[in-house]
């Protein structure tokens, strides 16, 4: 499997709205809001109970789960269930569990449960509706019901378990709501269009509750500009692709159906459909559906999971790769993915990666989680996932006190991150020199060894999406600050992108990406033809270049970042955040070089940098070989 890139994300409001309007899917029109994970959220929406008595009865053991028996009726008359204890130690009963969007906690309907009335949201009543049977029980795990939500030690007992309880499901039934535009047919029958394409022997097919009978397409799918993708649209378009805690739900699943109102169909010809879409780069770049890239990145942790062999990530590559989906607690940034199999944990045989605990607050469940993954991994991999307060980002996030060098997992990426996870992505500016931490009393200081290198002396101003595509005089200074120092153009076209294609992995062929720069020069402004002028056709031999190949790579690595030059002349792309006169270093463990604000007696992390010809330990070599510029010292890091 081909390395997973991760391109620019949607920014979407996590903030609950009580007075918003609500879809029949659970989603917020207003704010799009994804499921209530919360414990505050749930205490108030949920579990209603009549005077006659709790609803729940302690767990008897900690390997213990309650499974939820759905009563079969007509669609359309009132729910009735109840619960009964199930141990995983045991011969677990055959169940289903459901995957879902809470919705709004203002948005209630009741139903009876164990013979008293409780109120659930209004997703999830249409959910038990949608699923049950006329002439026969049901049994379902449903989070929001066999979970006392008001008993935090309960839930963290709970969470833990989540993994296993939808691994050993017999399906994972995924409900997106009713279908109030009548478009999942259409949507459906263009999933298996455009799976069908590659599928092999087996035929993409889906159902309709009411007739049972498969449907397919194995025809050509539209042209990307019909009006026939729209239905599409609306499917990936929907909330439950933007939560967070769905990841493990759906790759965890020994098989999952998706059921948008009257129709379902298999969750592999979803995925399949959506990585078909993202693996055109330019489609994927004309669409702004913000379920497609989580489709294709959970369908391909989907794949791994399932092979004969399977391959895990570790912890960081998973907070890495769903960075920007939906929690309303932010604590649920690493607890919802506790659950799945890392390099570092097994969570079906007892082991996981983090303990999850409601008792802590964010701050320490992120200071937490960042010391167990540079002490399981041995690198510095996670400080390039910062992103720095006080940056130029127009997207604010809840400050939760964390220190410099600790990752805020619920801050948007305006940039995607300098760091990679396999040979094709990793840059190598510590060379083979392993990483030295040194003990600290006090849990929010790093003390980190490493290289001094240089200072930042100038800062070019910070670049935005929207100067890649017309003039700007951002971009322009930026051109004419590479013609007053003297720096190469095959230089800047690495610097811009930090040293990425547009494929998201490292430049193999300059000249091929030195060809892609000059064409996108050429499209964007024909004044900017003089910037490449002085390259001849022999420095481009048979390569005409892509422009937009190139400007996807601007646009992924670039964005709120700004070029700087360094006192000793050297050209590079950092944070928006960065200044004149920081530190230019680098971490004994880490991929890149990173840029320190000195203060008082310690250091502030600001971010990761790229500066091309350092990039693969030539500054480590340099040290190595006795340089009496770069001083190794002690980094503390606040």
């Amino acid at each position: 499997m081909r390395d997973m890139d991760l391109p620019i994300r949607i920014p979407l409001e996590n903030t609950p709205n009580e007075t918003s309007e609500v879809n029949e899917d659970g989603s917020d029109l207003l704010n799009n809001r994804s499921r209530a994970d919360s414990a505050n959220n749930a205490t108030s929406q949920l579990q209603l109970s009549t005077p006659n008595g709790n609803l729940y009865q302690p767990l008897p053991t900690g390997e213990s789960i309650r499974l939820l028996r759905l009563q079969p009726g007509p669609r359309d008359e009132p729910i009735s269930c109840s619960l009964q204890p199930a141990n995983f130690n045991d011969n677990l009963p055959a169940y289903e569990a459901l995957s879902y969007v809470w919705g709004s906690s203002s948005d209630t309907r009741p139903i009876i449960c164990n013979g008293r009335e409780i109120a659930v949201t209004r997703n999830l009543r249409n959910a038990l509706r949608r699923l049950r049977r006329r002439d026969s029980t049901r049994l379902i795990w449903v989070d929001a019901i066999c979970i006392n939500q008001r008993n935090d030690e309960e839930r963290g007992h709970q969470v833990r378990h989540m993994g296993s309880i939808y691994q050993r499901a017999a399906r994972v039934l995924i409900w997106l709501g009713k279908d109030e535009s009548e478009e999942a047919e259409q949507a459906f029958l263009l999933v298996c269009s455009i799976a069908n394409q590659n599928s092999g022997k087996d035929i993409a097919t889906f159902i309709k509750d009411s007739t049972k009978e498969p449907f397919s397409n194995s025809g050509e799918p539209p042209p990307w500009d019909s009006s026939l993708w729209e239905p599409v649209k609306s499917l990936l378009d929907k909330s439950w692709f933007t939560r967070m805690w769905v990841v493990q739900e759906v790759i965890l699943a020994k098989s999952a159906t998706v059921i948008w109102g009257d129709a379902e169909i298999d969750w592999n010809w979803i995925g399949t459909a959506a990585s078909e879409i993202w693996d055109n780069y330019q489609i994927r770049g004309q669409c702004r559906m913000q379920g497609l890239e989580n489709a294709y990145f959970m369908h391909s942790l989907f794949q791994r999971q399932h092979k004969a062999e399977p391959e895990f990530y570790n912890f960081l590559e998973l907070l890495y790769w769903f960075q920007d989906l939906e929690v309303s607690d932010a604590r649920d940034k690493v607890f919802a993915l506790v659950g799945i199999p890392t390099q570092n944990s097994a969570p079906e045989d007892g082991s996981i990666f983090f303990e999850p605990d409601y008792t802590l607050n964010v701050r320490d469940v992120y200071i937490r989680v960042a010391r167990k993954i540079i002490e399981q991994d041995k690198i510095l991999s996670i400080l390039a996932c910062v992103v720095p307060d006080g940056s130029d980002y127009p997207w604010s996030v809840q400050d939760f006190g964390l220190p410099s060098w600790v990752p805020n997992w619920t801050a948007y990426w305006a940039a995607v991150p300098i760091v990679g996870f396999y040979n094709s992505t990793k840059h190598t500016a510590s060379g083979p020199v392993r990483l030295e931490i040194i003990g600290s009393d006090d849990p929010k200081v790093l003390l980190a060894k490493g290289l001094e290198l240089d200072f930042v002396s100038q800062v070019l101003p910070v670049l935005e999406d929207g100067d890649y595509g017309a003039v700007s005089e951002r971009m322009q200074s930026c051109i004419d600050a590479y013609f007053n120092h003297g720096s190469s153009l095959q230089q800047l076209s690495k610097t811009f992108t930090a040293g990425y294609t547009g494929s998201n992995i490292l430049i193999e062929d300059d000249i091929s990406h030195l060809a892609d720069f000059a064409a996108f020069l050429r499209r964007v402004d024909p004044a900017w033809t003089y910037a490449v002028d002085d390259i001849s056709e022999s420095d481009l031999p048979n390569h005409e270049g892509d422009a937009e190949h190139y400007q996807v790579a601007l646009y992924n690595y670039c964005t709120c970042r700004r070029l700087f030059f360094t006192s000793h002349g050297k050209l590079g792309l950092g944070p928006a955040a960065m200044a004149e006169g920081d530190t230019i270093c680098i971490l004994f463990g880490g991929q890149t070089p990173f840029v320190l604000r000195h203060e008082n007696n310690h250091y502030i992390l600001i971010g990761a940098c790229y500066i091309a010809d350092i990039m693969k330990g030539e500054a480590i070599t340099e040290w190595q070989s006795g340089s009496t510029t770069i001083v190794e010292k002690v980094f503390e890091l606040w």
